[in-house]
C-alpha cells in the first residue's frame, strides 16, 4: 500500500471574524453564501442560534486586505479578532462542553442544519457546527437515548466520542458488509464490541 500526502505550510498570520446575524435562517444564508464563494477560509463554524466564526490565514502583509474584502462581502454585524489563537484552541479542545456530558459527532450538511436545530433546539444540548456546516458537535447531558432517537428520526447517525458509560453509536446506522467481514475476521468472538448490523437505534 502506498500513501501520499499534500502538506501545506502553516500560515504565519491569522484573523477571525465574528459575524452576528438576526436568526438561524439568516446565519445559514450567510454560511451557504460564504461556502460557495471564492474566499479561502481555514474555518467556518456556526454557534446557534446565529453566530458565525470565520478564520482566515496567510501572509501578514496581505491578510488585512483579505479581511477587509471579506468584511465587505459579509456586510454588517462583523467584528474582527486578530489575536485568535486561544479562541480556536478552546474550540479544538471543546472547552464549551460541561464536565460529565457526552460529546457526539454527527456528519450532516448545511441544508440539514435547520431541521437538526429545530429538533434539538428545545433540549438542554449544546451544539457547534464546523467545517462549513458539514459536522455537528453535540454536547448532551445524561442518557443519550433521546438524542439517538432524534437522530434516527432525521435519518442521521452520531458517534459518541466522550462521556459516561453507554452506547457509542447513536441514530440510524446502516450495515457495512465489508466492515462486518473485517470485524468478524479480526474479532470472531466479539470481545471488542459489535458493529451495527441493523438500520436504526443505538448500539
Amino acid at each position: 500500500m502506498e500513501l501520499s500526502f499534500k502538506v501545506f505550510p502553516r500560515p504565519p498570520a491569522h484573523a477571525t471574524l465574528r459575524v452576528q446575524r438576526r436568526d438561524l435562517q439568516e446565519a445559514l444564508g450567510t454560511l451557504r453564501s460564504l461556502a460557495t464563494s471564492f474566499f479561502d477560509v481555514e474555518a467556518l463554524d456556526l454557534v446557534p442560534p446565529s453566530t458565525l466564526w470565520i478564520r482566515v490565514g496567510g501572509l501578514g502583509e496581505s491578510l488585512p486586505v483579505r479581511v477587509d474584502r471579506l468584511r465587505s462581502f459579509l456586510g454588517g454585524g462583523v467584528d474582527v479578532v486578530e489575536e485568535d489563537a486561544a479562541l480556536w484552541e478552546a474550540a479544538r479542545e471543546f472547552a464549551w462542553l460541561p464536565s460529565g456530558w457526552s460529546l457526539v459527532k454527527v456528519p450532516t450538511t448545511p441544508r440539514r442544519l435547520a431541521e437538526l436545530e429545530s429538533r434539538l433546539g428545545g433540549s438542554e444540548s449544546l451544539r457547534r457546527y464546523s467545517v462549513g456546516g458539514n459536522v455537528a458537535w453535540v454536547g448532551w447531558p445524561g442518557d443519550p437515548h433521546p438524542l439517538s432517537e432524534a437522530l434516527a428520526e432525521l435519518d442521521l447517525r452520531g458517534l459518541r466520542l466522550v462521556g459516561p458509560p453507554g452506547p457509542v453509536t447513536l441514530g440510524r446506522w446502516e450495515a457495512d458488509p465489508f466492515g462486518v467481514r473485517v470485524k468478524h475476521a479480526l474479532d470472531p468472538t466479539g470481545r471488542l464490541g459489535r458493529i451495527a448490523e441493523c438500520n436504526t437505534g443505538s448500539r
